[in-house]
């Protein structure tokens, strides 16, 4: 549900303090390094301002004041705050198992004092042991972890925020799958998203936490930020012995899980290995190696139960590939009967690429010989100039779309919204996965009354004008008919 105007107005405010605040301190760091120093800064804060509701044992001086009071001071060269910190981070990691190896450390990314002691008096401002508007602490943390991140992935661009997936697309996937029990794995999870929605979708619908999660990150500081969110959410995960690269190292290799949720970095062309010919997971042929859409198709359908669901979020191309690779892959997959549904999304939701996207899901206990082909392209609100938002209200339109056609209970065909399509359909388009050449469109809905109006408005006075040509070649005619009989 949309957030009361109280709520929204504190974030927006909290927001827009706490980014504008950070951005200016940041300097000449690299976002990408910047990103983890002032994430792993606020987790300390949350830390130090519930430690009593936490199960971590906490140091005698794990404590934010005498953080404060430390950075407060004339420090030289010798004695930085960075040091200070790790110094902690070392002592909090020494008395908790689950914590070794997790948090990142400041000296790591060689941050100078004075940038960390303006983060520290921005931080302060932040109490997670307030009201905050009815706000839980979790949820309140969770919020600026997902605002700073989506802002880092503008900052970074492509390269940076490849594993960022703005907060409705992973509502929208949750929707669908509806995690219930059993295992969730994301092969490039990133800082955990998928995890955190699926756990708080259980939470709303007073469900018990009967779920473990599987996940693989190549970026090990951003692994860290996983971690830690699973911890924070009291959630059983399973990430691996440390960061890997999915495609060249499956670290969950012959394992299946009961759903999938991904959105890997789109269009990646250093993905193959010449170790990976005879990779048991191209299960209708070798993908094409110059992308690497197509690998996490094949990859995500081979880790995928017999009983199982994935949703993927790839770019707008993979729906018309047409390598003979990716024609295989897609033939296989339609034929077998996996193919459940393709949504087709609005452009500007992504803030780390205009590259248009789409969901795929695959779904290896569908019954109906059909597909369902969703155009979404024009759902959505444009939150500023440049990026658009899915609202719960899109959501639902879409979520509710999908579960009337899978459950067969009153779904119909919304021409320029939906299409429940048949293999000869699919066969008739040759393969190509685009929504909008199924769904069609409509055209009270594609032109307005206005412009209709205004149409008709232009045939009138064209019309008029053919008139008047017409009456003067009368009257021309009956001129000359005059002249001519004398």
């Amino acid at each position: 549900m949309p957030l009361p105007n109280s709520e929204h107005m504190f974030l927006q405010k909290l927001d827009e303090q706490l980014w504008g605040s950070a951005q200016k301190l940041r300097q000449s760091l690299d976002a990408a390094n910047y990103k983890h120093v002032v994430l792993t800064l606020i987790f300390i804060k949350f830390l130090c301002d519930q430690k009593e509701k936490l199960s971590f044992s906490f140091p005698d001086n794990f404590d934010w004041e005498a953080i404060k009071q430390y950075s407060d001071q004339e420090l030289d060269d010798t004695l930085t705050v960075s040091s200070f910190l790790d110094s902690l981070l070392d002592n909090l990691e020494e008395e908790n198992v689950d914590l070794r190896g997790v948090l990142n450390r400041f000296q790591t990314f060689e941050v100078v004092n004075s940038t960390l002691k303006g983060l520290i008096n921005l931080f302060n401002d932040i109490d997670f042991n307030s009201f905050n508007n009815g706000i839980d602490a979790k949820d309140l943390l969770g919020h600026i972890y997902e605002y700073f991140l989506g802002e880092f992935a503008i900052a970074e661009g492509q390269k940076g925020g490849q594993y960022y997936t703005p907060k409705g697309v992973v509502s929208l996937i949750v929707e669908i799958l509806k995690p219930l029990k059993g295992s969730i794995y994301d092969p490039a999870m990133g800082s955990g998203g998928f995890f955190i929605s699926s756990d708080k979708f259980l939470e709303e619908n007073n469900l018990s936490k009967d779920i473990k999660v599987f996940g693989q990150e190549s970026n090990n500081t951003t692994r860290k930020l996983a971690v830690m969110n699973m911890l924070l959410h009291d959630l059983s995960f399973e990430f691996g012995k440390g960061a890997a690269d999915t495609l060249k190292n499956d670290l969950f290799k012959g394992e299946k899980f009961n759903y999938i949720m991904a959105n890997p970095p789109f269009n990646s062309k250093d993905w193959w290995s010449s170790k990976l010919s005879d990779d048991t997971r191209w299960i209708y042929g070798v993908p094409p190696k110059g992308n690497a859409n197509y690998a996490w198709i094949s990859h995500i359908l081979s880790h995928l139960e017999d009983n199982g669901k994935a949703a993927i979020v790839l770019s707008n191309g993979a729906m018309t590939g047409t390598s003979k690779e990716e024609f295989a892959i897609k033939y296989g997959l339609i034929t077998d009967n996996f193919l459940d549904c393709i949504i087709s999304l609005p452009k500007q939701l992504f803030k780390n690429t205009q590259i248009g996207a789409c969901i795929w899901i695959l779904n290896k206990k569908k019954t109906r010989a059909e597909t369902l082909f969703i155009n979404a392209k024009d759902l959505g609100r444009m939150e500023s100039k440049v990026f658009r938002v899915f609202d719960p209200e899109d959501i639902s339109l879409v979520a509710d779309a999908y579960w009337k056609w899978a459950n067969d209970s009153g779904y119909k065909d919304v021409l320029g919204f939906c299409k429940s399509a048949t293999l000869d359909d699919i066969e008739f388009h040759k393969y190509a996965l685009v929504p909008g050449r199924y769904v069609g469109f409509n055209v009270q809905e594609v032109i307005s009354e206005a412009a209709i109006n205004l149409m008709f408005e232009r045939i009138n006075k064209v019309q008029g004008k053919l008139d008047q040509v017409v009456s003067m070649c009368k009257d021309t005619k009956n001129v000359l008919g005059e002249i001519k009989n004398g």
